[in-house]
């Protein structure tokens, strides 16, 4: 505050990620749409996606090439200005508005015997919006307010005029200046990892991972929970806990005998996640984490986190005996961000070790904006259904890398950060190693708040559904997404 040494910031809507002395941006989560079921036979698609990926990998060279000698008076602008409104007067009083669509332009091989809008298809293509967000946030000097709104995943194969809906309602109280702040509502002060509490407008790559919200659309509500929570900052030491009262399962749970959810688990959901800050301090006034701040800070992080909720999953053994199990995740992860001398260029990266106890044998698949209006007649279908499904989330170890290379200012507004990424899964449900690979590029026209970011994404296709093939990948897909991101 302007009367007060303080070294907590206030939020600010700028493009890209505000410096040390500026107030730091507000950063925005992200969200999935579930898996549905179906899809039997194998195509091979491996010819295609390989060729595809060396093109892209020549793409990306030749650019970062052109762009590694900037031009003299190329010293890239911070981004658009915030919404942002005094009241009455006092800085320290303050009412920020913000705003953003997500908008993907894709290609994709389907899943064998997926149909879409009753037709069998293997490769699709659409136009569609990822996320449309509204954002009201108040500062009242130790009173903070937040209203976040909007609608996910609208497809032109699903149902239209989707009903906008609350992902963050919640306010909070300082009680120790930086060191103690304590609110409830509908809340993303999440635990187990920095990904979890992932600003989406602010990726390195195209989306987050998902496995790192586990619990996605189950027991919440677009990785948020109804809870109490605490955070602060003290020395370089970042915390943030929650204890939740988790959303029912949207659905029964399996008759098949696998883990799944339990609709009657009366309990609480316990989440925290500390952070040490081995380098700059980050701004910590939202739950956003950033996942790049384009080389205007010098960041390395380590940080661990877990989740536990009791008694929450079951499934029926052989016997007919419900069995209860609880979902305990635990992670450790590091994220490094800053420029590397004076090149003009800067790093990114990000990894993260999981481990997901959430019953034996759970599994789960999730394609994000599946279009798919489900399987082929007769199609036995496979572990992951139909559409871009695939196994995500389940019991066993994640592990998760991410890098990126912005490179040094072309132009004023105008900058180009080739990355690459990885989930390698080892779970407990299925044979083998569930890895899926993406390489893209973010095309940077005012920072965070105008870009394009293009990538190509490389996913496993599992066997017949019944057959010894079920639970190991049979071939490969692929998908080219582009996506606009407009932010204020």
């Amino acid at each position: 505050m302007a009367s007060r040494d303080r070294t907590r910031t206030r939020p600010h809507a700028s493009a890209a990620p505000a410096s040390p002395a500026t107030a730091a941006q507000l950063r925005h989560r992200r969200d999935t749409t579930p898996p549905r079921a179906g899809g039997r036979r194998a195509r091979s698609f491996d010819n295609r996606g390989a060729r595809g990926a060396r093109h892209l990998i020549t793409a990306l060279v030749a650019a970062l090439a052109a762009l590694a000698t900037p031009q003299a008076d190329a010293t890239p602008r911070p981004g658009l200005p915030a919404i942002r409104f005094q009241v009455g007067g006092n800085p320290d009083y303050t009412i920020q508005l913000s705003t953003w669509h997500q908008v993907w332009l894709r290609a994709m091989q389907l899943n064998p015997d997926t149909t879409v809008r009753g037709r069998e298809t293997d490769l699709y293509g659409d136009v569609a919006i990822r996320r449309s967000r509204l954002m009201l946030q108040g500062q009242f000097d130790r009173l903070q307010i937040m209203l976040h709104a909007g609608i996910n995943n609208q497809l032109t194969t699903a149902d239209r005029k989707l009903g906008i809906h609350v992902h963050d309602a919640w306010g909070s109280f300082e009680v120790i200046r930086e060191h103690l702040i304590i609110g409830a509502g509908l809340h993303y002060w999440n635990g187990i990892s920095r990904m979890s509490n992932a600003s989406t407008t602010t990726l390195l790559g195209l989306d987050t991972p998902t496995f790192t919200w586990p619990t996605i659309e189950q027991t919440d509500q677009v990785a948020r929970q109804l809870g109490i929570f605490a955070h602060g900052t003290i020395g370089p030491l970042n915390y943030r806990l929650a204890a939740n009262r988790p959303f029912s399962p949207p659905a029964p749970p399996r008759a098949d005998g696998r883990t799944d959810f339990r609709p009657d688990a009366f309990t609480f959901a316990w989440a925290g996640y500390l952070q040490v800050y081995l380098r700059d301090p980050e701004p910590a006034v939202t739950p956003y984490t950033a996942g790049t701040w384009l080389g205007s800070r010098d960041v390395l992080n380590v940080g661990a986190g877990f989740y536990w909720h009791p008694g929450s999953m079951q499934r029926t053994g052989d016997d007919g005996v419900r069995e209860i199990h609880d979902a305990v995740i635990g992670a450790v992860d590091v994220f490094l961000d800053r420029p590397i001398g004076t090149s003009g260029f800067a790093i990114s990266h990000y990894s993260v070790a999981m481990v997901q106890q959430m019953g034996p044998g759970y599994l789960r698949a999730i394609g994000t904006m599946n279009p798919t209006s489900g399987t082929v007649d007769g199609a036995a279908g496979t572990i992951a259904g139909p559409g871009n499904s695939y196994p995500v989330i389940g019991t066993g170890w994640h592990l998760y890398s991410q890098v990126g290379l912005l490179a040094p200012a072309r132009t004023i507004t105008f900058q180009m950060q080739p990355y690459a990424s990885s989930h390698v899964a080892f779970l407990e449900a299925l044979r083998g190693v569930n890895a899926t690979a993406e390489l893209g590029m973010n095309w940077y026209l005012y920072g965070h708040n105008a870009k394009v970011t293009t990538t190509w994404r490389n996913r496993p296709v599992y066997g017949e559904a019944g057959t010894n093939l079920e639970l190991q990948p049979i071939t490969r897909a692929n998908e080219w997404i582009m996506q606009l991101q407009i932010r204020i």
